[in-house]
């Protein structure tokens, strides 16, 4: 800034020195306050904007930190809830398992049942078709030997009934004499 104390001209620049010396007055005295007054609302105006600005500046800080806040507990939200979800399944896939196992299991055991079972009916079966077969063997055997008995008891039945052949043989010789008439009557049996 220039002072009011007037300057003076150097002896050899002449008139034109002194004429902008006196428009620079002039402007001081006509401008200079309005001057001074723009420079300090300037002045001012760069204080609050820079204060507006570092206000901002801080307030956006501020926003952007309460976002990252605000994002991390989100995403650690979501993390967790996949977490959860997560666990939740491979909770509920062992449980599915475990249900396959004991239904594996159970239908093991339900064949082995059924195994044992028609194993167990298929020896009943056996013993009983031995039984059988023996009952019936033992019965063939009982009506074998009675037969043969029977047979046996016929044929000496028969042997006993039946003439003996060298009897029937004399007999018949005799009756072929007598009727030859060459043997004598035989006295008749009374009786």
């Amino acid at each position: 800034m220039k002072t009011n104390a007037p300057v003076q001209d150097p002896p050899s620049t002449g008139g034109a020195t002194a004429n902008s010396d006196n428009l620079e007055r002039t402007r001081e005295l006509l401008f200079g306050p309005a001057l001074r007054e723009i420079e300090k609302r300037f002045g001012r105006l760069e204080e609050r904007l820079g204060r507006e600005i570092s206000e901002t500046k801080e307030e956006f800080r501020r926003r952007l930190g309460q976002l990252e806040v605000h994002t991390k507990s989100e995403l650690e939200s979501i993390t967790n809830q996949l977490a959860a979800e997560r666990d939740e399944r491979n909770r509920l896939l062992r449980q599915l398992a475990s249900e396959r196992q004991a239904a594996d299991n159970s239908l093991e055991e339900k064949i082995a049942q059924h195994v044992e079972s028609s194993s167990r009916a298929a020896r009943d079966l056996a013993s009983h078709t031995r039984d059988q077969h023996r009952l019936l063997t033992e019965e063939m055997q009982q009506k074998f030997d009675s037969l043969t008995a029977n047979l046996a008891r016929e044929s000496a039945a028969l042997r006993d009934d039946k003439t003996d052949r060298a009897a029937l043989a004399d007999m018949l010789s005799e009756m072929a004499l007598r009727l030859r008439r060459e043997v004598p009557d035989l006295p008749t049996h009374a009786g």
